[in-house]
């Protein structure tokens, strides 16, 4: 019997016509061995028909030993090629898979089975190393190879490794807890220890020639996704370094359709009914950031850094707060409660005995706050309206927190003696009153009507009117 009668007995090839096999499948002769021709007529050249229980094709031994394998040789460096072309001719319209490999499920599997449709896998044996800087180990490769140097336009999807996950339009499938439906699952089995002296990631993004950037390391197609990017608990979330030549993280083009404060918004950390949770008993904080700059000259532009900016326009009538904060003690499990509530906190200091303020001939400025409203002119008020620096407002209820002292303006001193607790400049207006009580608050306390008579003048307040002292005189009630 031929040889290809004994592959189409065993069901290994089809009864396909014009099939001619040139030399035998197994030789160790120079001569290459391949089907030449299957015709025009034959569906397959090779069909393995049957479900066999040994391995239909292998090269070598599965070992971990040397020579066991195919051998790799620079004169051979793909032992086993797959070479398809167009043939010189557009391709109909369809749906073409140079290689397929499919697995095809038909019962529910209840085993601990790990199926892959198409393996790639390199083995280092202990104690190999790799130490050229260029060396290149790749389990799978997709590789896409863009000739020529002139335009090019395409249309359509071009990727050089592409993940599809298709699935019914109707009914429900659920992912059990702490299991994982993804397009691209990327996993480390290890216990060692890993010393990143270069780049140790699992996905890695970058060029390996040329001057040509990727536009989008990471680009997540509008809708796709409904969490963009969820990171679970480790050392660090995200990691920004080397030198950014716009912004590390950018909005500009985020469209928020607020609905509330619970609704969208560029970064959030909990919500007011569920805030993140903390019992950290040191000096902590949500978000920290710390800077350093060392310039040396003004560019003329204003000379200072913000290290948090914000503004916010308006073109209709809702309120406008670039900056809020609101600290609220909720009932206290145990003991007296915070030592400290405070909504803001800025401190401006001259931290080393080297520091210095500038002494020039413009108003070189210390503080903690600076707080100012300007309109220009032709900008309209309302009549009723307020204006203000500087509002600030009292509204503490019931007699347990009538204890200890209240002030709307509460002022500490130390180490050298201030000028004055309020210090007044102008350029140009002044002020129309040192105090202002309106209809609500000029027949209340502190104001008392009627004259003062008798009382001792034990105090006086000193006032200082562009260099000349006065006195404000302190009669005993």
């Amino acid at each position: 019997m031929s040889l290809r009668g004994m592959l189409q007995k065993a069901g290994i090839v089809s009864d396909g016509t014009n099939v001619s096999i040139k030399g035998i499948l197994s030789s160790d002769s120079a001569t290459p061995n391949y089907i030449d021709s299957v015709g025009t007529t034959a569906s397959v050249a090779y069909d393995f028909i049957n479900a066999y229980t040994g391995k239909v094709i292998t090269t070598g031994d599965y070992s971990s030993l040397a020579s066991k394998g195919v051998t790799l040789v620079a004169a051979n460096n793909r032992p086993v090629s797959y070479l398809f072309d167009d043939a010189g001719a557009a391709l109909a319209a369809a749906d073409y898979r140079a290689v397929l490999s499919r697995v095809l499920f038909t019962l529910d599997q209840t085993g601990q089975v790990t199926v892959n449709a198409i393996r790639g896998q390199i083995k280092m044996l202990t104690g190999i190393d790799f130490s050229h800087a260029d060396a290149i180990t790749s389990c799978v490769q997709g590789y896409m190879e863009l000739e020529g140097t002139g335009a090019r336009s395409l249309t359509g999807r071009h990727s050089c490794l592409r993940a599809a996950l298709e699935e019914g339009a109707s009914g429900t499938t659920t992912v059990a807890a702490s299991s994982i439906l993804a397009g691209l699952d990327i996993t480390l089995n290890s216990t060692r220890t890993y010393v990143e002296t270069g780049t140790f990631a699992g996905i890695y993004i970058g060029i390996s020639g040329g001057t040509s950037t990727w536009a989008n390391g990471i680009f997540i197609e509008s809708s796709a996704t409904d969490i963009g990017l969820d990171v679970g608990a480790g050392a660090t979330g995200m990691t920004f370094t080397g030198a950014f030549t716009n912004a590390a993280l950018d909005f500009s083009d985020v469209v928020l359709n607020h609905s509330g404060s619970s609704g969208p918004v560029m970064m959030r950390a909990g919500s007011y009914g569920s805030p993140v949770t903390s019992a950290d008993p040191h000096q902590s904080g949500m978000i920290r950031l710390y800077g350093r700059n060392s310039a040396l000259t003004d560019d003329g532009t204003g000379f200072y850094d913000r290290g948090l900016f914000v503004c916010l326009k308006s073109t209709g009538a809702k309120g406008l707060f670039p900056i809020a904060g609101l600290a609220e003690v909720e009932t206290t499990a145990s003991g007296d409660g915070p030592t400290a509530v405070m909504a803001g906190q800025f401190i401006s200091h001259l931290l080393n005995t080297g520091s210095k303020l500038a002494n020039s001939s413009g108003t070189d400025m210390m503080c903690a706050s600076w707080f100012k409203i300007t309109a220009i002119d032709g900008a309209t008020c309302g009549a009723t309206s307020k204006k203000a620096a500087v509002w600030l407002d009292n509204q503490m209820y019931g007699n347990n927190a009538a204890p200890g002292e209240e002030y709307t303006i509460f002022t500490t001193t130390g180490g050298l003696k201030p000028d004055a607790f309020v210090g007044f400049e102008t350029t140009s207006s002044g002020w129309s009153n040192l105090f202002y009580f309106d209809e609500t608050a000029y027949n209340q306390e502190p104001v008392v009507s009627g004259d003062k008579t008798g009382g001792n003048k034990d105090y006086y307040l000193k006032v200082n009117l562009n260099g000349t002292a006065y006195a404000l005189q302190l009669y005993t009630v």
